[in-house]
């Protein structure tokens, strides 16, 4: 079984530290980058096809329904982009999100987050 590309995208270096430290021991998962702005997540994702997407939902540029429309646009594919979020998300967003990603494996994260993405990542792996 190939490795699940992972791309860990936030604005806190420390936070996405904490994230790569929480994931880096699955021998199911590659870190293939990490972003600190919206743009740069998006750049990622089109330059390093990831299979799966951790994100803060507010990138600062961008936030991640943009990121999702930019590269589902540009990819033409579903990539599942998880949301890390504090409670900034409006409902309408959430639906806008859902409808532009679809639900599968697509979802939001409140903090504290380390266990709820091994455990989505755990979930993506037996899909495969």
């Amino acid at each position: 079984m190939s490795k699940i590309k992972t791309l860990i995208a936030h604005n806190d270096i420390k936070i996405t530290n904490d994230i790569i430290d929480s994931i880096k021991d699955l021998d199911y998962v590659e870190i293939v980058g990490t972003a600190v702005n919206g743009k740069e997540t998006y750049n990622q994702i089109v330059n390093l096809k990831p299979d799966i997407v951790f994100t803060k939902y507010n990138m600062g540029e961008m936030n991640s329904i943009e990121i999702m429309k930019l590269s589902k646009e540009k990819l033409d594919n579903n990539i599942p982009i998880f949301n890390i979020i504090g409670d900034e998300i409006p409902d309408n967003e959430l639906k806008e999100a859902i409808d532009i990603v679809g639900k599968k494996l697509n979802a939001l994260i409140k903090e504290p987050y380390e266990d709820r993405i091994t455990d989505i990542l755990n979930d993506y792996k037996n899909t495969l």
